[in-house]
Parts: C-alpha cells; sequence; structure tokens
C-alpha cells in the first residue's frame, strides 16, 4: 500500500469504502463486501495508526451491524 506508506503521517481519518466490478464500472458498496484488500489495510492501520477514526461508506440500517462487526472481527485477527 504505498499510498498508506506515502501519507501515513498525514493521515487523520481513514474513509473506509469497498467496490465491485460491473462490466467497465465500478460499483461502489458496503465495507468489506468487495474487491478491497481490507485485511492488508486493517493490518497497516493497527500497525501504524491504532487509534485512527474509520468512516464507513455505504453503511445503511440494513447492513450496518454486518459490517461493523466484520470490521472488527478482522482488526482484530490482524
Amino acid at each position: 500500500m504505498k499510498a498508506f506508506d506515502l501519507l501515513l503521517k498525514d493521515i487523520a481519518v481513514v474513509h473506509c469504502k469497498d467496490y465491485v466490478v460491473e462490466g467497465d464500472e465500478l460499483k461502489s458498496i458496503a465495507a468489506g463486501t468487495g474487491g478491497l484488500n481490507y485485511p492488508l489495510l486493517l493490518k497497516k492501520i493497527k500497525e501504524y495508526k491504532p487509534y485512527v477514526h474509520c468512516t464507513l461508506e455505504n453503511t445503511v440500517p440494513e447492513n450496518a451491524v454486518a459490517t461493523r462487526e466484520f470490521m472488527e472481527k478482522l482488526y482484530a485477527e490482524v
């Protein structure tokens, strides 16, 4: 994650979003439900910015609990 390493000292918040490819388009979906490498991202966060706030894009009442639980469980595992 070159961007993470380059911007490390300036990171104040992490905006978590995810995506899937549909045809020629990227479709934004709830964090942890698409193609982003969350194990790597959360490992970097835990190692270098353990107290940083993370926001979860495309989180709605129907997926909010599952998204939060996914992030918490994965963070504990990395």
